[in-house]
């Protein structure tokens, strides 16, 4: 293993971590003690006994890392160092970012609580139940108030609604409005989303999550019904049935549910689906 030193005051080190990039050590807490750091198959680094505050070029800081870490395999030190100088605009500059973004994060906090209050008495949501009722949980609230929302903007379908892990919803109901719709209504309670660039789930609440609750995650299930499968199966044949090269007859809603349309009509349709994927696209698009 490399012998590890001691490090001082100015020296420049560099992290890959959150964007922070280039950075100066600019103060040391406790006693060093290099010679007790050890690195365990590259995974982890163990030892050590000082603390370290560090400011970056990029206006970031960071404050008591431990040794430990500072030798780890997320960061390295550089072998340049920077005078007293720029050790004080660095700070200067560092303080001065932090009061920006604290000034930034109050800000969109009061911004936050103003959308709170709004939503408190949106007369566009009276028909909603509000959290605050000790005989209703979260989740249940959002489960009661999905189903008020639904029923409020499709009086004429009936849908189902049911809680899935104590994070999720599933909606299912048959012919009806459109997923796209249905999921118009039900997005503003989905507080789950992902990070695809860091890879990480995170939740997030609106104001409207405050009052009216949410869910990690709200999924739909359209289905459809014998009678509509063949009205859009007439639908197709109508519109295109003299430029279709096989046998029409094939087209029945029992080889759709079959799933024996996948290869039929494959040179006809839009995608590689065959008339299955043609049908399902005309059921897709229509409300019923």
């Amino acid at each position: 293993m490399e012998q590890q030193t001691q490090l001082s005051i100015g020296q420049v080190v560099y992290t890959n971590l959150y964007n922070l990039g280039k950075g100066v050590i600019v103060n040391i807490h406790g006693k060093q003690k290099p010679e007790s750091i050890q690195n365990i198959h590259d995974i982890m680094v163990i030892g050590g006994n000082a603390e370290f505050d560090i400011v970056f070029f990029n206006g970031g800081k960071t404050q008591r890392l431990p040794e430990s870490i500072l030798h780890g395999i997320q960061w390295q030190i550089e072998n340049d160092r920077v005078d007293k100088e720029t050790i004080e605009a660095l700070i200067q500059k560092a303080d001065a970012f932090e009061k920006t973004k604290i000034a930034e994060e109050e800000q969109k906090q009061l911004e936050f609580n103003q959308g709170v209050e709004l939503q408190r008495h949106n007369e566009k949501y009276t028909h909603l139940t509000q959290r605050g009722s000790k005989s209703n949980s979260e989740i249940k609230l959002v489960g009661k108030n999905i189903r008020v929302d639904l029923k409020k903007h499709f009086p004429k379908t009936k849908f189902s609604v049911r809680m899935r892990h104590y994070t999720s919803y599933t909606i299912s109901w048959t012919d009806g409005p459109t997923v796209d719709n249905v999921n118009s209504i039900l997005l503003k309670y989905k507080t789950g989303h992902f990070n695809a660039y860091e890879d990480y789930h995170y939740n997030e609440n609106t104001p409207f999550n405050v009052i009216y609750g949410g869910v990690d995650y709200v999924f739909t299930d359209r289905n459809y019904s014998d009678e509509k499968i063949e009205m859009a199966i007439q639908f197709l044949i109508n519109k295109h049935g003299e430029f279709y090269h096989f046998d029409i007859s094939l087209m029945t809603v029992e080889n759709f549910h079959h799933g024996k349309l996948w290869n039929v009509g494959v040179d006809q349709a839009r995608g590689n689906n065959g008339m299955q994927g043609e049908i399902h696209r005309v059921l897709s698009e229509t409300t019923y």
